[in-house]
């Protein structure tokens, strides 16, 4: 016989757990550890139906024992043992945009993902429902509203079989440390951005000593909201990839009128960007009637473009922004949805 010191068995009808009318074992005696499984839960994400981008929104997880309890839980609910894990984290990129559920009556579309919790490193000992709570936390991104209630809590019903060992008869998965409330095992968030944006940028230049085979140096910031006191934008950490076209990555030589190597800037016009990248400042090179198209920039974004003039004399001209200053570069903290950023002749 196992031996055991609480209560015989816990009974599980519609969520309610009733303590059953056997009898109690010995107090020296008890029951053979047993482990529990995985238990997934749905994470959504719900954007508008036309969404392209979710700025690469990364949601984090973590599982732990719970000892709160609403007044009502019975004394037998106790905070559950050590070892259980979860899925670490869940981002969603462009491609589950594209691939999301599309509800055409409400206007949306939806991408799910799965979230495992796993207590199969748990040793459950005695009868008793035990508790864990699942928090979230949203690690990046933009324009997320976050599921308001970011903990769930799972409840583990352990019971006697009627042999003197542990089953778990349930899993249980609610939205407060309330046995009557309500179940829900889905975590749903929403992305409120829904356009993207196009920043082009183009080379001109005039005059007798003018060269068109001298490749330019442009830096392009991408910055996240507008300036401050101190003049610096905010940090940059989303990962949306940006698409680039119109630039030069195959040099074999440059003229000598460049002071770039046609190494430096085929790796920097062939290199990957993404926002967050833009956010550093990326490097760019390019020559008289060239274009450097950026597609695919998230709404909301501001930027600036900084040319290295050399011993030319740069000017700007906007089209499409208005909120610019300085002639030798573009600073804009309220992007429109179609953007172009030229440098004309220099005087």
């Amino acid at each position: 016989m196992k031996k055991k010191s609480l209560l015989a068995s816990i009974v599980v009808c519609a969520a309610v757990f009733l303590i059953c009318a056997v009898p109690v074992l010995a107090a020296d005696e008890t029951y053979a550890a047993i482990h529990g499984g995985t238990v997934a839960l749905s994470h959504e994400l719900v954007m508008d139906k036309n969404a392209t981008t979710v700025h690469g929104a990364k949601f984090k997880f973590s599982v732990a024992g719970s000892n709160v309890k609403a007044a009502g839980d019975p004394v037998y609910l106790v905070k559950g043992p050590n070892g259980a894990t979860v899925t670490e984290s869940v981002t969603y990129s462009n491609a589950d945009v594209a691939g999301a559920s599309v509800d055409e009556d409400a206007g949306t579309k939806t991408a799910t993902k799965e979230i495992a919790v796993n207590f199969s490193n748990v040793n459950f000992t005695d009868v008793g429902i035990y508790r864990y709570a699942l928090t979230q936390t949203l690690d990046s991104g933009s324009d997320i509203v976050p599921d308001e209630i970011s903990t769930r809590y799972i409840d583990v019903a352990v019971i006697d079989d009627g042999e003197d060992r542990l089953k778990i008869e349930s899993v249980v998965v609610r939205t407060a440390p309330d046995t009557a409330s309500s179940k829900s095992d889905r975590l749903t968030n929403a992305y409120t951005g829904s356009t993207v944006n196009t920043l082009t940028v183009v080379k001109h230049v005039s005059g007798n000593l003018s060269s068109g085979n001298k490749y330019f140096r442009f830096t392009v910031t991408l910055t996240k909201e507008a300036y401050g006191e101190s003049g610096e934008p905010a940090a940059i950490t989303d990962t949306t990839p940006i698409n680039i076209s119109g630039l030069d990555s195959d040099l074999s030589s440059v003229s000598f009128v460049t002071k770039y190597s046609a190494g430096t800037i085929n790796s920097a016009n062939s290199a990957d960007v993404t926002c967050a990248s833009l956010g550093a400042g990326q490097d760019f090179y390019l020559k008289e009637g060239q274009s450097l198209v950026l597609a695919g920039i998230p709404e909301g974004y501001g930027y600036t473009v900084t040319e290295a003039p050399e011993d030319y004399q740069p000017a700007v001209a906007v089209s499409g922004d208005t909120d610019y200053a300085e002639k030798s570069r573009v600073r804009v903290t309220d992007p429109s949805n179609t953007r172009r950023t030229q440098t004309p002749p220099p005087r």
